[in-house]
């Protein structure tokens, strides 16, 4: 099976090295990279090479009705699926930065953004719509630090809230399990980290006590069956209840619920 594989990228990579600008051959790779949860580095390797390194292919492709489509399924594999060439089910769980979050997820989130940003005219509005979303949280992620520090958070978490209603409300139970884990963690660890960011800016109480307990019951209904998995189902569970110590505990500090603005 593996040699199977193997031979057809090495046949999708010929073809796109004889036709550059012709979609099917990228549409294809990604579809197979994607097969087994896993984009790798090796596998972004050739797509950065053939899709991206040259200016004038990478124009000619952009400019084709289908390549919002490619650009979304491989913003996606960048979001859900890109394995960084050390990372373990251990550093699922364990590697974060300074502000708590995972470095490998915000790193995977980050570099989507380049692709979810070429997506323009797909004729799935769907996609055009979750592009946008995914976009917003890349760049939230990749200047929260920076605007926390500066205090220009000012509406910045309100919004971020909403990307994140849309996103859970997106996610499928039909949905691979590592989507719907990714996306259950990624809501319960920002909670985590920013939950007085998130009453600050104004985010109702009420709906942030809803948010935590549906992600809580959707991720227990989740049966995984990988080591990575089942480290990011025991993430989701350990952010949720951090997220809700730490939101008693700022609620305590400000004198109690009163004190806060619309909370429900």
């Amino acid at each position: 099976m593996l040699l199977k594989m193997r031979k057809k990228e090495e046949l999708l990579i010929d073809a796109a090295e004889v036709e550059p600008t012709r979609l099917e051959a990228y549409n294809e790779l990604i579809k197979m990279y994607r097969s087994d949860s896993c984009f790798s580095q090796k596998e972004e390797e050739v797509l950065i090479k053939h899709i991206k390194k040259d200016t004038e292919v990478h124009d000619k492709l952009a400019k084709q009705d289908g390549y919002s489509d490619l650009a979304y399924e491989i913003g996606c594999a960048y979001w859900y699926f890109y394995k960084y060439d050390s990372e373990s089910a251990k550093d699922i769980e364990n590697k974060t930065n300074s502000a708590g979050m995972n470095e490998n997820q915000i790193g995977r989130m980050k570099d989507s953004v380049r692709w979810f940003s070429e997506v323009k005219n797909s004729k799935d509005e769907n996609k055009n719509k979750l592009a946008k979303i995914y976009c917003n949280i890349g760049k939230f992620h990749g200047e929260v630090t920076a605007n926390i520090d500066q205090g220009r958070t000012q509406g910045k978490f309100s919004d971020y809230w909403k990307d994140m209603q849309e996103m859970l409300k997106n996610t499928n139970e039909d949905d691979e399990e590592i989507i719907k884990l990714e996306v259950y963690r990624l809501i319960a660890s920002s909670l985590a980290t920013y939950m007085k960011q998130f009453l600050t800016d104004n985010v109702p109480q009420g709906e942030i006590d809803k948010m935590l307990e549906e992600v809580k019951q959707k991720n227990a209904l989740v049966n995984t069956i990988t080591d990575k998995t089942s480290a990011m189902k025991r993430q989701v569970e350990f952010d949720i209840d951090t997220a809700i110590k730490n939101k008693d505990l700022n609620l305590q500090k400000k004198g109690g619920l009163n004190n806060w603005t619309n909370q429900q």
